[in-house]
């Protein structure tokens, strides 16, 4: 029961309640607030208004910006901040991003400025709310070694630490279907227990050792534990690019993975690692694994993360079952079994 600690944050419901002020201010400060909420209802379905709204936010002092951006929020929960984020207004983040009360505000999904900024993939957006960058290069991965090799020039991807989503749309459309499906039960407990279980694993990327080399032609790179890996510890988790599932991810691409999203709808999604991903993308098949591929449910949104099925000694290769679908689907792929 310790473990329901490491639970997100509890999401906000409602409204803020204005700070104890004389009623004549507390009066005109909700009109204000009203005010600014209309506009950023109106500002979050067009965001060219941002030009409009940046003479009149010029025009408000720096404390009763900040006032109006703790209160003020659309119909969605998004706050001004949130809105910067999802549009790259960098000037917006800047200025409002130093303040802790507004760095915690959640969405209605319960994402905070800088949640959404990671899984947006704003880079420079992300940086500002944290107050430098934490990007590395995809060579320099925590805890993971590469092999030297003159088969690591072919290599051209970018380092994602987490997954990402294509799009806005598409991230709202996932959190929408997400939160459904929990509300209707449909995920089942066992998930949810691991996301629980992992939190920490999963929001800091903490995981063994690792290291990266190549095998042959045939197969290409491998990934080996560096340590002795203990039975269901998590190793790793698949990230890349959320997209709604098209032909060519199974025709064109060998790093792509269903994406589930507990959705009763036909849309189905992958995680796409062809140009943006981690060490996982390497980890290879095999018919007896020593690992397995779970999508947790964590903090509102699936996760695929690579859970030990028994004690791994150091310099095992890590494999998992990449299942039939995946040969039967991709019939151009010859199936190779470590």
């Amino acid at each position: 029961m310790e473990h329901a600690f490491l639970l997100p944050m509890p999401k906000i419901q409602g409204s803020y309640r204005l700070p104890d002020s004389e009623p004549w201010r507390e009066s005109q400060a909700q009109v204000q607030i009203a005010y600014w909420c209309d506009r950023l209802d109106c500002l979050a379905h067009d965001k060219s208004l941002w030009f409009q709204i940046g003479e009149e936010l010029r025009a408000i002092s720096p404390p009763s910006l900040i006032f109006l951006s703790q209160f003020a929020e659309t119909s969605d929960k998004e706050s001004l901040l949130h809105l910067a984020v999802r549009d790259d207004q960098l000037d917006y983040i800047s200025m409002l991003g130093s303040e802790k009360s507004l760095l915690e505000r959640r969405n209605r999904f319960g994402l905070t400025p800088l949640e959404l900024a990671l899984y947006l993939h704003k880079q420079k957006s992300a940086s500002v709310l944290m107050g430098a960058s934490r990007c590395c290069g995809f060579f320099t991965q925590p805890n993971v070694e590469f092999e030297k090799n003159d088969f690591l020039e072919t290599i051209h991807c970018e380092y994602l630490a987490q997954p990402i989503f294509d799009s806005l749309d598409l991230l709202d459309e996932i959190l929408t279907a997400t939160q459904k499906a929990k509300n209707d039960e449909i995920i089942t407990s066992d998930r949810i227990w691991m996301g629980v279980y992992y939190d920490k694993e999963i929001q800091q990327g903490i995981h063994p050792r690792m290291n990266v080399r190549w095998i042959n032609e045939e197969i290409g790179f491998g990934v080996y534990a560096a340590e002795r890996i203990l039975p269901c510890l998590y190793v790793g988790e698949y990230t890349g690019v959320i997209q709604e599932r098209k032909s060519k991810h199974i025709k064109e691409s060998n790093y792509c993975i269903r994406y589930t999203s507990w959705s009763m709808g036909k849309r189905q999604y992958v995680i796409d690692a062809q140009n943006m991903g981690n060490f996982t993308r390497f980890i290879n098949h095999s018919d007896t694994p020593n690992i397995s591929l779970v999508c947790a449910y964590w903090r509102g949104l699936p996760r695929l993360i690579f859970i030990s099925l028994q004690e791994i000694p150091e310099g095992t290769q890590l494999t998992f079952d990449y299942g039939k679908t995946f040969w039967k689907q991709s019939p151009h792929k010859v199936k190779r079994n470590i």
